[in-house]
């Protein structure tokens, strides 16, 4: 019960902060506009400079910060680093954004008894003859999100049709065009800005999914519900419901892949007489009579700081050490999960680097570390205005989500993760964006692909 009612206030928390949130601003501007708490203000004055300079912007705040704000500060920040792949900067900010609020866990986690297997597999088997499978993500995280790609093609192959993602758009044309397109814009979502679950979108397309988006419709909340963080957050949570709702009954043959924020996937009954949250999983249960597989990605994971982890967590890497994701199951066969109310619980494994690169960015082989050509490139990082690296696809429009992007901040320049089968223009950015090298790497070929 202390689990789910950090949960819901942290869902609340999250929802009203949305809430602040006003339309991107149509031109960049130099100071951050009235009326918005300072870290978001920030964050949308600087948007069109692009994500160096909003990075960049948001770290000078921090001396300026008052208590009431730091937290705030933190989500902001770890958000933006995953759109440029700083993952150790944003594991640290996640780890202590409102970490007075979390949950301390259970003593004993009574993880004995319990065997790893592989993830992939266990997720595959558990899906079988299911119409909808639903997964989460921390939103100050990308590994969740790579882990999603050594997912995707098992699933696709197992005959998924969809792939509906809470952060896309959920305006017709501009989800038409996507999928006409085969790749994510920018202005398609707002999570997908980060590099790796953006090319979920593309891998997605590029296997022939269809690619949705099943967010509530926030600017439709009666003004009576949005005043209460308990009713504004129940009320998102009916409409994502009623949304994946409408996919399924306009495609009767679909089978659907659900790829939400946190726990919405939460398969939990309506309290008693209500005053609880109630999660979209239990609700969409409940209306369509479609039970999903709901998979949980966020709680075994690693932190910052050994200390800073889950008991549980701790207790299954010091036990079995495992080198890639894992579910684990007893002698009887039961799944090891610290909430009921879902069907699996992944464990990420920590990271490793290799190049330079979280290990968990190979995504189980499907990428391979690439360091750019910077030979006679005079121009280095320096403290507050460090450089990006970035992968795209060559001929996708400017406004394209690239495969790679990766921050430098120091030292020698890390490597770009790529995919086999890609022509690519790689570039060397400064903040605002400007490119201050680019090279083309075409690995469509199989001899180029293996160099």
């Amino acid at each position: 019960m202390q689990a789910r009612t950090w949960l819901a206030r942290a869902c609340a928390v999250a929802l009203s902060a949305l809430a602040l949130l006003p339309a991107p601003p149509s031109s960049a501007q130099e100071s951050p506009p009235p009326g918005l708490p300072r870290p978001y203000a920030v964050r949308q004055a600087n948007a069109e400079r692009g994500h160096l300079a909003t990075v960049a912007a948001l770290e000078a705040l921090e001396p300026e910060l008052d208590d009431g704000e730091r937290d705030m500060w933190r989500d902001v920040l770890a958000t933006e680093l995953t759109f440029v792949h700083d993952w150790r900067t944003a594991l640290h900010l996640d780890c202590t954004a409102y970490a007075a609020n979390r949950p301390s866990g259970a003593s004993d986690p009574g993880t004995d008894g319990f065997e790893p297997t592989g993830a992939v597999t266990a997720i595959l088997e558990a899906a079988r003859g299911r119409r909808v499978v639903m997964l989460n993500e921390e939103h100050r995280r990308s590994q969740q999100r790579a882990f999603a790609h050594q997912l995707l093609g098992a699933l696709a192959a197992e005959g998924f049709t969809h792939l509906a993602l809470e952060t896309l758009t959920r305006d017709g044309d501009a989800v038409s065009e996507l999928n006409r397109r085969g790749y994510p814009l920018e202005s398609d979502g707002f999570y997908t800005k980060d590099p790796v679950l953006g090319d979920l979108v593309r891998r997605a397309l590029e296997l022939g999914l269809e690619v949705t988006g099943y967010e509530a419709e926030l600017s439709r909340r009666p003004p009576e519900v949005a005043a209460d963080p308990l009713a504004a957050t129940n009320w998102r949570e009916e409409r994502q419901a009623a949304n994946l709702a409408a996919i399924l009954e306009a495609a009767p043959e679909a089978r659907l892949i659900v790829w939400c924020g946190r726990h919405h996937l939460l398969e939990s009954e309506p309290s008693e007489g209500g005053g609880d949250w109630t999660p979209m999983g239990g609700i969409f249960k409940r209306t369509t009579g479609v039970d999903p597989l709901t998979v949980d990605l966020m709680v075994l994971t690693e932190a910052d700081l050994p200390e800073r982890e889950g008991p549980a967590y701790r207790a299954l890497v010091d036990a079995h050490a495992p080198d890639r994701p894992s579910v684990f199951r007893d002698a009887e066969g039961a799944r090891y999960s610290t909430i009921d109310e879902l069907d699996l619980m992944v464990l990420l494994q920590r990271t490793t680097l290799v190049d330079g690169r979280p290990a968990w960015m190979s995504m189980g082989g499907l990428r391979q570390p690439h360091a750019m050509d910077l030979d006679g490139i005079g121009q280095r990082p320096s403290p507050g205005a460090p450089l990006a690296l970035e992968a795209r696809v060559a001929g996708e429009a400017d406004g394209a989500v690239p495969v790679d992007r990766v921050l430098w901040r120091d030292g020698e320049a890390p490597s770009l993760m790529l995919r086999p089968g890609l022509d690519y223009v790689l570039r060397l950015l400064a903040p605002g964006d400007e490119v201050l090298a680019s090279e083309r790497v075409d690995l469509t070929t199989p001899s180029a692909a293996g160099d």
